[in-house]
Order: C-alpha cells, then sequence, then structure tokens
C-alpha cells in the first residue's frame, strides 16, 4: 500500500517572527490500496497533520475513506482555533482518529492516548458554532475524536462519531477551564459511545444569570490578558441537546471527581431526556446547581 501523506506543519524558529498557520478551502489525504484481482478495491483515509504556534482552520480537512477505514488528522499547535466554517472529517466504513489540541487526556499516558508518538498539547483551544467533527463508520464502529487544551477550551461545534455497530468516543477536555455548549452525537446501532468532558473545575446550572454561556466565553479564551473564566460552564441545554435521537441511551450522565458539591432550585436538565451518548464529567471540584434525577428517563 503507497500511501498519500499530506502535511503542513509550522514551528518558531530562532530570530523569526512566529509563525501563524491558516488553513481555508479543501486538503485531502487518502491512502489508496491497488486493485486486487476479483476484488474491489478499497480505499482508506489518510493521514493529514496541521500544526504551527497559532492555528486557525476555516475550510476542510478530509481524511475520510471512501471504502475503507477512516483516517488520521491531527491539528495542535499553541493556539487553536476552528472557525465555524471548518469541516474535519475522518469517517469511513469504520470511523478513523482525530485529535484537535492534543491525544487523549493530552496524551501523558502512553498506554491510553490513541497514537503511538506524542502529539503536542494547545494551550488554548476555541471551536465556533458550525464547525464539524466527523469520525463516522458507515459499516462498523464511530470513529474518536479529541479536543483538547491546557488551559481553556471552548467548544460550541458539533461532533458526529456515529456507527453502523458501536458510536465512538469524543473527549473535549480543558485542564483548566472548559466552556461547552456543542453538541455530540455518539450513537451506534449496538451502543452508545461515550463523551468525556473534562475540565479541572465544573458547574452545570439551569440558573442562567452569570453563569450564562455565550459568544463572549470564546472571546475571552482566545483573547484579552487578565480577563479569565473563573470555572468551567457547561451549557445545561448543550447536554440536553443529546436528546436528539429517537432511541434513549441506557446509561445517564455520571460524574466523577472530589471536591464540593452544590444543589440548587431548578428542573434537571437530564430529566425525561434521550441521550445519543454516555456522558461522563470528571473534575476535581465540581458543582451541580439542580437536583440530580436519573428517574424516568426516556
Amino acid at each position: 500500500m503507497v500511501a498519500q501523506r499530506r502535511t503542513a506543519e509550522a514551528g518558531p524558529k530562532p530570530d523569526r517572527p512566529t509563525p501563524e498557520v491558516r488553513e481555508s478551502g479543501r486538503r485531502e489525504g487518502a491512502a489508496k490500496r491497488p486493485p486486487r484481482p476479483s476484488r474491489r478495491p478499497e480505499v482508506s483515509g489518510g493521514d493529514i497533520r496541521v500544526s504551527g504556534e497559532s492555528v486557525r482552520i476555516a475550510g476542510m480537512l478530509d481524511a475520510s475513506g471512501t471504502a475503507g477505514r477512516g483516517g488520521t488528522l491531527v491539528a495542535t499547535g499553541g493556539t487553536v482555533v476552528l472557525s465555524g466554517t471548518a469541516v474535519l472529517d475522518v469517517s469511513g466504513t469504520a470511523g478513523g482518529t482525530l485529535l484537535v489540541g492534543g491525544d487523549y487526556q493530552g496524551g501523558r499516558n502512553a498506554a491510553t492516548r490513541y497514537l503511538a508518538e506524542p502529539v503536542a498539547r494547545a494551550r488554548a483551544l476555541t471551536v465556533e458554532a458550525g464547525a464539524q467533527l466527523r469520525a463516522d463508520g458507515t459499516r462498523g464502529d464511530g470513529g474518536r475524536v479529541v479536543l483538547w487544551s491546557d488551559r481553556d477550551t471552548a467548544f460550541a461545534g458539533t461532533i458526529s462519531a456515529r456507527g453502523a455497530v458501536r458510536g465512538g468516543d469524543a473527549e473535549v477536555s480543558g485542564k483548566a477551564r472548559l466552556a461547552f455548549t456543542g453538541t455530540a452525537d455518539l450513537r451506534g446501532t449496538a451502543g452508545f459511545g461515550t463523551l468525556l468532558l473534562d475540565p479541572y473545575n465544573l458547574t452545570i446550572s439551569t440558573q442562567g444569570e452569570e453563569d450564562e454561556l455565550d459568544a463572549s466565553i470564546a472571546e475571552r479564551i482566545r483573547g484579552a490578558e487578565g480577563e479569565r473564566i473563573e470555572a468551567a460552564r457547561i451549557d445545561e441545554d448543550s447536554v440536553a441537546k443529546f436528546a436528539c435521537g429517537r432511541r434513549s441511551g441506557k446509561n445517564p450522565p455520571s460524574f466523577g471527581g472530589r471536591g464540593d458539591r452544590v444543589k440548587r432550585s431548578g428542573k434537571s436538565p437530564f430529566k425525561g431526556r434521550q441521550f445519543t451518548a454516555a456522558v461522563i464529567l470528571w473534575a476535581v471540584r465540581w458543582y451541580l446547581q439542580f437536583p440530580i434525577s436519573y428517574r424516568n428517563l426516556a
């Protein structure tokens, strides 16, 4: 098999200005297998790598497989932004591996990370509304999607890692702070995949007011010196958007971590919902600002 490897890399060099990588339009990487006698040829996804001190992707990066497994796509840098027009695709007969900003849980554990080689970790990551990350499996399992930063992550896009068999797995994490207002669809006919949301501090609230998430969160994460998110926030409406499927998940969201638990009055966003993933929320300190009830789940 001869693989066509498409790589776009940029990094700081001594005594030169810090480079910036901008991706727009469509980039494809496909590993093509030559036809075999009396057998339909398979075309699996390729391998795409994008890196730099400042990375902004506004177009399509396509490492999908037309008749084979999805490929591998890695996009990382000091700061990474996926604009609202970005489409990153590693779909195939089975979903591939899509890593933005780092490997699974930052890639620190070689035994659990997805790639053998280490992936540089982003300091800050923003995924704007409209951005699409796809790792669907049309005949097998869904793929694996990771969005990671060592500091602040704001996610307002959509993840799709549906599987014809089992749904794929996704992680959206900010080691320090996380703003999650997007959606993830990890459904499969034989079982749902798992969505891991992993900041340091976590607050889920139905109260609105000061906990309300909007576009300003992404701007604050990207930028202004001295202006920080005080605690990670996950929008309850976004968590409830896992209810877009006809079939309900067998596993309600699970909560991990240590620290204080705060319950306030308000309707639980999970009650009576259907889910498109088994949701895991993990944080060192976590605050639940509504009564938790898993009874009468749809």
